[in-house]
C-alpha cells in the first residue's frame, strides 16, 4: 500500500478517534511547511504531502515535518459531491487533529468561518432545504466558468 492510501486510511480512521495530546518529545521540526486552502479530496491533499516528501510511510506526516493548514478544508466539489466533500473533510481534520500539536498547527479558514455564521441557526433538514433551492441557481451562475467551488 502506498504512503497515499495509507493515509487516506489512517484518516478514515481517525474520524473516530480522540485528537492528539502534545507530544512532549522534544522532537525537532527541522522542515517547515504550510498548506492553505487546499479545498481538495483526501487524494488530492495527501497527493501534494507525497510529492512535497512530507508524508511518511505510516500514513502520518513525516516526525521531522511541522504542518501548519490554513483552513477551508471541506469546501470543495460541485454538488454532487457535497457528501463525499463532507466526509473526506471531516476525515482530513481528524487526520491532521491526531497529530501531535507540536507537529500540525490547524488554523481556521474564511469559508470556515462564513459557515459557521451563515449555518448556527440552521439544523440539518433546514440547511439541506435551502441547499436544494440555491443548488439550481448556483448551477446557472456557475455555468460556462472553471471548475467551481463554493
Amino acid at each position: 500500500m502506498n504512503r497515499i492510501a495509507k493515509a487516506i486510511d489512517q484518516a478514515q480512521a481517525d474520524r473516530s478517534t480522540a485528537w492528539a495530546e502534545p507530544s512532549g518529545s522534544g522532537q525537532s521540526r527541522s522542515i517547515r511547511a504550510a498548506i492553505g486552502d487546499p479545498q481538495a479530496s483526501l487524494q488530492r491533499f495527501f497527493g501534494v504531502l507525497d510529492a512535497n516528501r512530507l508524508l511518511g510511510d505510516g500514513g502520518r506526516v513525516r516526525p521531522d515535518v511541522q504542518l501548519v493548514s490554513m483552513g477551508d478544508h471541506f469546501d470543495w466539489g460541485e454538488p454532487h459531491d457535497r457528501e463525499r466533500a463532507r466526509g473526506e473533510g471531516l476525515a482530513l481534520l481528524s487526520w491532521l487533529a491526531a497529530h501531535p500539536p507540536d507537529q500540525v498547527v490547524l488554523l481556521v479558514g474564511n469559508h470556515d468561518l462564513a459557515r459557521v455564521g451563515e449555518l448556527v441557526a440552521f439544523d440539518q433538514e433546514r440547511f439541506q432545504a435551502a441547499q436544494l433551492l440555491a443548488d439550481p441557481i448556483y448551477c446557472r451562475q456557475s455555468a460556462g466558468k472553471s471548475p467551481t467551488r463554493y
